[in-house]
């Protein structure tokens, strides 16, 4: 399991981004190995004149704490890519 920040999108003055959680499964067949992917959101960035806010999918604002805990950097890294 990781993590990924997809490219931020900019919509006039709004910025938004997903974190997304990638999984990867090996498992060893008879005669070989089966590898299966699955990438999915677990928090929406949004930068406006509001400032930074990161929510879960169901909407709850989440504390910057908790996303920084799932990837180390992640919040300096969209606020970089964000103005670029």
């Amino acid at each position: 399991m990781s993590y990924v920040l997809d490219a931020p999108i900019r919509a006039g003055a709004v910025t938004v981004a997903a974190l997304s959680r990638i999984d990867l499964v090996p498992a060893k067949m008879e005669r070989g190995v089966s590898v299966w992917s699955q990438k999915r959101p677990v928090a929406i960035f949004v930068q406006d004149s509001n400032g930074l806010r990161v929510f879960s999918l169901d909407g709850a604002e989440l504390a910057t704490e908790a996303v920084e805990t799932l990837s180390p950097g992640v919040i300096a890294r969209f606020i970089q890519l964000a103005q670029s």
